[in-house]
């Protein structure tokens, strides 16, 4: 039983950690969509918890760029804007 149960939850923490690789298209939607919420986050008061939110969104960008899907340079460029961007979140944090 307890094989059992172990096997079922590797099984499901795999399946979450998988993440899937997005195109161009997909990648600069979600880009979009994370620089709305930035500027609807450093619009108001800014805390830790909004903070830490924001930078898990650019990690996951950062995480897309790895695809196979996308272009060097679109990977290039993308990248250091992220980079900057976590940047930022890193001095928000202080």
């Amino acid at each position: 039983m307890k094989k059992y149960l172990l096997c079922l939850m590797i099984f499901l923490a795999g399946c979450g950690i998988r993440v899937r690789n997005y195109t161009e298209d997909e990648f600069l939607q979600r880009y979009d969509l994370t620089l709305k919420n930035y500027d609807k986050t450093l619009e108001g008061y800014v805390n830790n918890k909004k903070v830490a939110q924001m930078e898990k969104q650019f990690k996951y960008l950062q995480v897309q760029l790895k695809s196979t899907q996308l272009s060097p340079r679109f990977k290039e460029i993308y990248g250091q804007d992220i980079e900057n961007y976590l940047n930022i979140m890193e001095d928000l944090k202080d």
